[in-house]
């Protein structure tokens, strides 16, 4: 009896509607792929934005100090050495997540 019941059930079917079903799971699977490459690219571009900056940040950051240490320096003398040393190990940890 199932083999009846089974070649019933695949007599149904034909050749057109499961070539039709069969292109509308490929086109779902390209569709699924499509969204996790998007996904994925998101978040690497993501990723790397965060890099960027806290490389940005931390460049400025060294920037800064010898810019005032060059300043002060010259202004204040030995001082501002000490006033800088102190700036610049508070900016260090500036930008990073």
């Amino acid at each position: 009896m199932p083999t009846a019941l089974a070649r019933s059930a695949a007599s149904r079917i034909t050749l057109t509607r499961a070539l039709v079903a069969l292109g509308a799971v490929l086109v779902g699977i390209n569709v699924a792929s499509a969204i996790w490459d998007a996904r994925t690219d998101r978040d690497r571009t993501e990723l790397r934005a965060r890099r960027d900056l806290s490389n940005l940040t931390g460049l400025l950051s060294e920037q800064t100090a010898a810019a005032l240490e060059a300043v002060l320096g010259t202004a204040l003398g030995r001082r501002s050495v000490v006033l800088v040393g102190m700036m610049g190990a508070g900016c260090e940890g500036a930008g990073k997540p």
